[in-house]
């Protein structure tokens, strides 16, 4: 009798400390991922946690040649209407998927976009959880490259009738 109750209480100490490691365990993996309010208030968190690059430090990789990829993750519609010279297209649904056929090498230079920020940032957050050590996000995404454009298009033109131009 003495060794049944013994081996019942083994037993039911075993079950006990296994709950609680459970426990623990479901915890620690619940804090891994911390919960926002808003999409918009994780984009906020991305922002400030992930690599930016501005629009003119862009501008100086690309006219010094430097190796850089871009990555376009608008849709293809978005990419079609207007795009950086030079960029691929991969569409956010999709990147997780298929950059790694484009994109073998890990260490490689990319500079992520998409029309503003959101989807840029979550690309770049997604980049570096598979493994890419070398990726930033371009503030303000197309529509800053275009502004940026379209400016000094009118300084251009502006600049040229100074100097007598028509």
């Amino acid at each position: 009798m003495f060794l049944m109750n013994t081996k019942y209480v083994l037993y039911s100490g075993f079950l006990i400390t296994m709950a609680v490691l459970s426990v623990g365990c479901v915890e620690q993996s619940a804090d891994k991922y911390k919960v926002f309010e808003s999409s918009q208030a994780l984009v906020e968190d991305l922002k400030a946690r992930m690599p930016q690059l501005s629009v003119k430090d862009l501008q100086a990789k690309l006219e010094n040649e430097e190796d850089v990829a871009l990555i376009d993750v608008r849709t293809l519609k978005e990419f079609n209407n207007g795009s950086i010279p030079g960029a691929r297209h991969i569409s956010r649904g999709l990147l997780e998927f298929n950059v790694e056929k484009e994109f073998p090498e890990k260490t490689q230079e990319i500079v992520i976009y998409c029309e503003k920020d959101s989807r840029g940032l979550l690309a770049v957050e997604a980049l570096k959880r598979i493994g890419y050590q070398n990726v930033k996000h371009l503030e303000g995404g197309w529509t800053s490259w275009k502004n940026d454009s379209l400016k000094d298009a009118v300084d251009e033109l502006h600049e040229h009738e100074e100097h007598g131009g028509c």
